[in-house]
C-alpha cells in the first residue's frame, strides 16, 4: 500500500529545555485579514488593550487582488495603511510593543515580500519565512506558502 503524502509528514511540538518556572507568554494569532482595515483596526485595538508578548500574522494579509485593491483606493496597502498603522501602534506602546511575527499567505503577492522584509529591517516586525526567531524561551520558525494541512 502506497503512503499518502500526509503519512510522510511528522509533527513535533517543540518545547524549551528547561520547563521549571516556564511562563507562557500571551500571544495573538491572526490570519486571513485580506487587507480589510476594520479587521486590522480591531486587532491593533486589542493589542493596545491586552499587551500581548507576541502577535503572529499567519498570511493572507493583503487585499485579495490588485483590481479589488484599486477599486477601494488601496493600490499600495502595505505602505499606505499597514506600515503606518503598525508604526502608530509601536509609537503608542513604546517598550510594550509586542514582537510581531509575519509570514505571507497564498493570497499575498510574492512581489510584496521585499517590502515586508524592509519593514522588518526597520524593526516594525519580524519577517520569519524560512527563518528562525526567538520569543523568550521559545524558538519561532516561519514557513509561508504551505499547502493546506490536514489539521
Amino acid at each position: 500500500m502506497r503512503d499518502s503524502p500526509w503519512s510522510l509528514v511528522r509533527y513535533k511540538i517543540l518545547e524549551p529545555n528547561n520547563r521549571k518556572g516556564l511562563v507562557l507568554p500571551t500571544c495573538f494569532f491572526a490570519t486571513d485579514l485580506h487587507g480589510k482595515t476594520d479587521r486590522y483596526d480591531k486587532l491593533l485595538a486589542s493589542i493596545i488593550s491586552h499587551l500581548p508578548a507576541a502577535v503572529f500574522l499567519g498570511g493572507d494579509l493583503l487585499p485579495r487582488s490588485t483590481l479589488f485593491a484599486m477599486q477601494f483606493g488601496q493600490e499600495d496597502f502595505l505602505h499606505d495603511y499597514l506600515v503606518p498603522a503598525f508604526t502608530r501602534t509601536r509609537d503608542t506602546l513604546g517598550v510594550h510593543y509586542p514582537n510581531i511575527f509575519v509570514i505571507l499567505g497564498n493570497d499575498d503577492p510574492r512581489r510584496c515580500e521585499g517590502d515586508f522584509v524592509a519593514a522588518a529591517a526597520d524593526g516594525l516586525w519580524h519577517y520569519v519565512h524560512e527563518k528562525k526567531s526567538v520569543l523568550g524561551d521559545f524558538a519561532i520558525y516561519g514557513l509561508a506558502y504551505v499547502p493546506p494541512t490536514p489539521f
